[in-house]
């Protein structure tokens, strides 16, 4: 009974996941290229004296990314305790109705037990996919980028630079 809900809900933090991770590898992004230009244009930013406007920028890229980490974080710590209570109560409803079986005498006490430890492990898939929930949402993020960069290099093989362009843009 408590399964749809697990898999509506579970589905839900999913695409949150994906969206936070797609936001997170994008932030992170701008950082590492921040850091290039920064590297290789030392001494420009050095000579104009605007080392507190390249830390300014840095810190702002740092934010973004620390937001999207912490967007991530939070939508995993409310559907971890949602999902284990779910599951609780599916285990429960089970065992109540393994119970009012024993009680008509159609199934034998012992069978409680039993029912029990095949609620509890119904749930573990559920269970162990919910706690890789976050890395195959980075996981699938990632393998969107490496198809759409080597999406680009073919095109660029092909030479048709104004469908690179286009790519790049959208």
């Amino acid at each position: 009974m408590t399964t749809p809900f697990i898999y509506i809900f579970s589905i839900k933090t999913a695409k949150i996941q994906k969206q936070t991770s797609a936001n997170t590898q994008k932030a992170d992004s701008k950082i590492t290229v921040s850091i290039e230009q920064l590297l290789s244009g030392y001494e420009t930013i050095k000579s104009f004296n605007a080392e507190a406007k390249e830390q300014e920028r840095f810190n702002k890229l740092s934010d973004e990314s620390y937001k999207n980490r912490k967007a991530g974080t939070k939508s995993l710590s409310i559907f971890m305790p949602i999902e284990g209570t779910l599951s609780t109560i599916g285990i429960a409803l089970v065992l109540l109705y393994a119970v009012y079986q024993v009680s008509n005498h159609a199934l034998a006490v012992g069978m409680i037990v039993v029912i029990a430890d095949y609620s509890r492990k119904f749930y573990q898939p559920i269970r162990n996919i919910s706690n890789y929930l976050q890395v195959i949402q980075k996981a699938l993020v990632s393998i969107g980028k490496i198809i759409e960069f080597l999406t680009i290099k073919e095109e660029a093989q092909t030479g048709s630079l104004k469908n690179i362009k286009m790519s790049l843009w959208w």
